[in-house]
């Protein structure tokens, strides 16, 4: 697969799960019952993840990205400390 495939792709791929997030979301709403409200928007909130990756793939794809400078890799280290010391 060509890269420029590869971005296309990942644009349809960041369309279709936004879209397929507010299908869940309305959804949800159609339940009354709480836990299944919330797995359902749980699910929701996935997509909406997966559909900031592709998006995010597709922009990497698009053009020269800027490097990492050493005050933001201190804020990802400090991060990822933080998030496997309180165990979430």
């Amino acid at each position: 697969m060509k890269v420029e495939e590869i971005r296309k792709l990942a644009h349809e791929m960041s369309i279709k799960e936004k879209e397929y997030a507010e299908e869940l979301r309305e959804l949800a709403n159609k339940f009354k019952h709480p836990v299944l409200q919330a797995l359902i928007l749980g699910i929701a909130q996935d997509s909406d993840k997966h559909s900031i990756f592709y998006k995010s793939v597709e922009e990497l794809l698009s053009r020269v990205q800027p490097l990492l400078t050493e005050e933001e890799l201190e804020v990802i280290k400090k991060g990822i400390r933080k998030q496997y010391r309180d165990g979430g």
